[in-house]
């Protein structure tokens, strides 16, 4: 079997799922290979841009790709935010590849809020996405009103400004907030309306306000409870929200770090 090219045997939507798994900058090097590899990156099923200096690349493949072939799979991490990307680039990622994706994935990183990257325009509209995972991105306005995503089951938002008046989607199943600043121009809280979800992680500052979630089973809810906590109406209003869990983990401290309460398991 020495020398035996076993690739070359394979049918082109078998290649280009192979390919899919690869850093998108390999996939498209794929094509030095041999003629039959020349253009088999365009139909591959996914974007996949890790580390900074890509925008022109991201764009430049976008362009490229197959228009026949969908994108099922889109994940971005630019790194530290930097005078390269601007928020346009970024909305038209994201809003391209809910056309088609299953999968919608940005990451970034910013020392301070100025720095961040921002999602300001009207609600995302995705009919095949199930999964969306944001990390440090300014969300403003509508974009997180997820009415609009039917298929939308896992929703992953990780050091993120959210000035956003509502959080909601009938349809998601698990709701990670970790690290998340809430802010908002008209001073109240953030209402999260979930009512299908089953599984929780909120860790960060309670400025929000949980809606009933009937069908939850499992919790986790590390708040840090500064001078703002007012704002997010009485204790006894979270913990309502969260009374049907079957396991939950509650932790409560102070912004100077001093615990509140015991985590308590159920």
């Amino acid at each position: 079997m020495s020398g035996v090219d076993l690739f070359s045997t394979l049918p082109d939507h078998v290649l280009q799922h192979v390919l899919s798994f690869l850093p998108s900058r390999n996939a498209v090097s794929s094509s030095a290979l041999s003629r039959r590899w020349r253009h088999q990156w365009r139909s591959s099923p996914a974007l996949r841009v890790p580390g900074p200096d890509a925008s022109t690349f991201i764009n430049r493949f976008l362009l490229l790709r197959d228009g026949v072939s969908p994108l099922r799979t889109l994940e971005i991490d630019v790194g530290h935010c930097s005078n390269e990307y601007d928020d346009d680039d970024v909305d038209m990622w994201i809003r391209h590849g809910a056309l088609t994706c299953q999968t919608l994935a940005f990451a970034a990183s910013a020392e301070q809020p100025s720095e961040m990257l921002r999602l300001t325009r009207g609600p995302l509209a995705a009919r095949h996405l199930t999964t969306l995972r944001l990390r440090s991105i300014r969300i403003d306005g509508d974009f997180l009103d997820l009415s609009r995503c039917p298929a939308l089951l896992h929703l992953s938002l990780s050091k993120c400004l959210l000035d956003c008046k509502t959080i909601a989607s009938s349809s998601l199943r698990r709701l990670s907030l970790a690290d998340c600043s809430f802010v908002s121009s008209t001073k109240t809280s953030t209402r999260i309306a979930t009512p299908s979800l089953r599984w929780l992680h909120l860790e960060g500052p309670p400025r929000c306000l949980l809606e009933s979630m009937p069908s939850l089973t499992a919790a986790t809810v590390l708040l840090l409870w500064g001078k703002e906590a007012k704002d997010c109406g009485s204790r006894s209003m979270l913990l309502d929200a969260l009374s049907e869990a079957t396991t939950l983990e509650l932790m409560a401290s102070s912004s100077r770090g001093q615990s509140l309460h015991p985590g308590i398991a159920i």
